[in-house]
C-alpha cells in the first residue's frame, strides 16, 4: 500500500538537496518508530533521472503533521557511479539494530550491469553504514 501526504513531506530543511528531491520525486520507502517514539521515514529521493539519488530520512515530532528531512544516505556513498545509493528502501529491526535493504546495481566497468540488493545498518535510523551487497543477479540498474 502507498500513501500520499503533502504535510509530512513538507517539512522545512536547510539543505537544497532535500528540496531537489521533492522537485525530482520522492519515491518508495518505509517508516519505523524509533526507541525515542519518533516516527522516521527512510525513502528514496531522486533528482535528474538517477544521476542524483539519495536516502532521505524524515522525522516527525508532531504526529506526522510535519517532518524534518535529512540526507541519511547521500549520493557520495553510492556503491558505484551507476548505482543509486538508495532505491525502494525496506526497513526492519533485529534486536536493537535497524537494517535497510535497498536496490542498486553492480559497476558496469566490472562486467554486465546486474540488479543488486545492498544492506545498510543503523542504531538510530539517522546514521547509516553500508554493509555491502547481499545479492546480485537481476538484469538492469536496480
Amino acid at each position: 500500500m502507498h500513501a500520499r501526504s503533502r504535510k509530512f513531506a513538507d517539512g522545512r530543511t536547510s539543505s537544497s538537496s532535500k528540496d531537489d528531491a521533492l522537485e525530482g520525486g520522492v519515491y518508495s520507502g518505509n517508516i519505523a518508530i524509533g526507541d525515542d517514539g519518533i516516527p522516521t521515514a527512510v525513502y528514496t529521493g531522486n533528482v535528474a533521472g538517477h544521476s542524483k539519488t539519495f536516502g532521505v530520512c524524515a522525522r516527525s515530532f508532531d504526529g506526522c503533521v510535519t517532518g524534518n528531512r535529512t540526507d541519511c544516505m547521500d549520493a557520495s556513498r553510492r556503491p558505484n557511479a551507476a548505482s543509486p545509493v538508495n532505491w525502494d528502501t525496506y526497513l526492519w529491526r533485529d534486536n536493537r539494530t535497524y537494517y535497510a535493504l535497498v536496490g542498486g546495481c553492480t559497476d558496469p566497468a566490472e562486467g554486465p550491469t546486474l540488479g543488486t540488493a545492498y544492506l545498510w545498518r543503523s542504531a538510530d535510523l539517522q546514521q547509516w553504514a553500508m554493509l555491502g551487497p547481499i545479492w546480485k543477479g537481476g538484469p538492469g540498474s536496480f
